[in-house]
């Protein structure tokens, strides 16, 4: 709140400073001495007084009017981004970001419109918090309906494998140093988005010789099948039992591992998990398809297509041509889209003579890609899968020809290995025919068809196209940067804001 200097020759000396607006109930107030270190002076603190100061309020609103003066002045005392005059209007607490609890700042709930003053705004059991950062749900809409049923219970003893100093206590874990892990397997009975709820208590190792304010929060980190899950802060106080839940991935039936790792940094704070449940929570099947509304909008909220818009492609039509098409001039196509969990995503590629997979990689946040190699004589059809089938997305794309007449003196980049399919036709072009020429070579085409060229080497290529018909002539051409990359070794070293 502020600092102040003692002038002791001027008597017992006095201080007065105005507080933030404070809500009802106890608060804490410190005053702590600052001290020269080689020439410290003793001090006696004679007494505290709070007073309020009575004043006009001429608009009604509740706030003296010398107070809303200063709250005017656009204060943000908690940080949540609503200023402490709009916080009191609207009757949230101007000392703390997340006034309800629910995990997201009243800033954020103002934003989203939901309420900041109850943690579950739509009523259905589950927190706003949880719906915005976890289950991916609608918090304005009630997607639960309240029941959870436990369909597994593990004691916290009953771990496949650790790594730290770590000690059974009846049917407890406890781990004694300051980080480590545990497994645990889990066998689910079918297929669908389940809840692990981890109970646990910190222990606080208490010390005659340096007391401390025990240590009330620290961190777990959650891995399923060896795929991050998310980073949970963990809150509670020293012996008192807390839980932590977290909405795993949409996981196939059958034995699965979770790894809690917990982080903590003080010598002195350790942790006990007493036992991990996994929770089935309930919710409406509208459409009866046999999966819970809110599972099926969770899934699509974390999955998608660049460039497919999921409004557009309704469940009844089959994944053919004449669904909405992306186009590329390049082979493979690069595709991608949202995912929080590209590990558990797959790209089923459709042709004649059957299906085949190709491969999903993680991109930057929660992102996917993949290259997806196209047909030269249609529409090429592939679906996207993601958490293990439970949500997919068609994907159509038609592999179009570069006419280097459109395109005339531009520079299209490639990456090694892509390919084009080339053309040097006018848009009214009947009859005639193009030659193009690539790296010394000239390469006809009587039947006006395109020329597929194949980029395996990095560099800079120059093509050349011309159209003849009689005494017609078309010339253009166009620049293709071919990039590429590669690193000695497997594990290239990377360090964050150093460049190599």
């Amino acid at each position: 709140l502020g600092q102040f200097s003692m002038n002791h020759a001027q008597g017992l000396p006095e201080y007065t400073l105005f507080t933030p607006w404070l809500s009802a109930g106890p608060h804490r107030l410190k005053l702590m001495p600052i001290a020269d270190y080689w020439d410290p002076k003793p001090f006696t603190i004679h007494s505290i007084v709070f007073g309020a100061v009575d004043g006009a309020d001429a608009d009604g609103n509740g706030i003296q009017d010398w107070m809303e003066h200063i709250l005017e002045q656009g204060g943000d005392t908690d940080g949540d981004s609503i200023s402490d005059l709009d916080e009191i209007l609207l009757g949230t607490d101007v000392m703390n970001a997340d006034s309800d609890g629910d995990g997201l700042s009243d800033g954020e709930e103002v934003e989203l419109g939901t309420n900041p003053l109850d943690a579950d705004s739509d009523g259905d059991g589950v927190d706003d918090g949880t719906e915005v950062k976890e289950s991916r749900t609608n918090p304005l809409v009630s997607e639960f309906d309240g029941t959870v049923e436990t369909v597994l219970s593990i004691p916290g003893s009953m771990t496949n494998a650790v790594a730290g100093i770590w000690m059974v206590d009846g049917s407890e874990l406890v781990l004694q140093g300051r980080r480590g892990w545990a497994e645990y397997v889990l066998d689910l009975p079918n297929q669908e988005i389940f809840c692990l709820n981890m109970s646990a208590a910190h222990e606080w190792r208490k010390s005659t010789c340096a007391p401390v304010q025990p240590r009330e929060k620290s961190a777990f980190l959650l891995h399923v099948d060896g795929v991050f899950v998310g980073e949970y802060s963990f809150v509670c106080a020293d012996g008192v039992y807390a839980d932590l839940r977290a909405f795993l991935p949409a996981l196939p039936a059958g034995e699965h591992t979770v790894r809690l790792s917990w982080e903590n940094v003080h010598t002195r704070l350790g942790v006990r998990i007493a036992q991990l449940e996994v929770q089935r929570l309930g919710g409406p099947d509208n459409n009866e398809n046999g999966v819970k509304d809110w599972i099926e909008a969770s899934v699509a909220a974390m999955a998608g297509v660049d460039g497919v818009s999921q409004a557009s492609l309704p469940a009844d039509v089959p994944p053919t041509s004449s669904r909405p098409c992306i186009e590329s001039y390049i082979s493979p196509a690069c595709i991608e889209g949202d995912a929080r969990y590209p590990e558990f995503a797959s790209l089923e590629i459709q042709s004649e003579i059957g299906t085949r997979q190709s491969a999903i990689a993680r991109g930057a946040g929660e992102r996917w890609f993949a290259n997806l190699p196209l047909d030269e004589n249609g529409t090429t059809i592939a679906t996207a899968s993601f958490q293990n089938g439970a949500f997919e997305l068609p994907v159509a794309i038609d592999w179009i020809p570069y006419n280097l007449i459109d395109h005339n003196g531009e520079t299209i980049t490639l990456r090694e290995g892509d390919s084009l399919r080339i053309l040097c036709l006018p848009e009214d072009a009947n009859g005639g025919q193009f030659t193009i020429e690539l790296d010394d070579e000239t390469y006809r085409s009587p039947n006006r068809r395109p020329l597929t060229c194949v980029f395996d080497e990095a560099g800079t290529y120059t093509i050349n196209g011309e159209y003849r018909k009689g005494n017609n002539t078309v010339a253009a051409s166009a620049t293709i940067e071919v990039i590429g990359g590669s690193f000695e070794g497997d594990n290239p070293a990377c360090l964050l804001g150093q460049a190599r």
